[in-house]
């Protein structure tokens, strides 16, 4: 998986799809080896910015396929409690400067993030 090129949200300190001084901001994306972005990720190199792998519409299913045995495709307890399976499953990885919510809920959506 460390050649696979992968999407990759850059931000100058680390606010991205969150409001940031009274305007909702968006991410730089930049597509680089997955090696690479650990590299960055693990300090092995230096880059400026906050660099973090966020993607929403299924990412998980989308562009990490490889991950999909690795991780619970759902919480139980939700697609009971909302009747059905998640229509996407996102798969977030960054640092801890990286801001984004923790918890969202808008029917008939739902996510929430866990540490790996």
């Amino acid at each position: 998986m460390g050649s696979k090129l992968v999407s990759v949200a850059v931000t100058p300190n680390g606010y991205a799809d969150a409001v940031y001084q009274d305007w909702f901001v968006m991410p730089e994306e930049r597509h680089m080896p997955f090696s690479a972005f650990l590299d960055i990720l693990e300090k092995k190199i230096t880059s400026p910015g906050v660099f973090y792998v966020q993607k929403q519409c299924s990412n998980l299913t989308e562009e990490f396929p490889e991950l999909i045995g690795d991780v619970e495709p759902e919480i139980p307890w939700m697609s009971e409690a909302l009747g059905k399976q998640p229509d996407a499953v996102n798969f977030w990885l960054g640092e801890s400067s990286a801001v984004t919510s923790f918890f969202h809920f808008s029917p008939p959506h739902f996510s929430t993030q866990r540490p790996l």
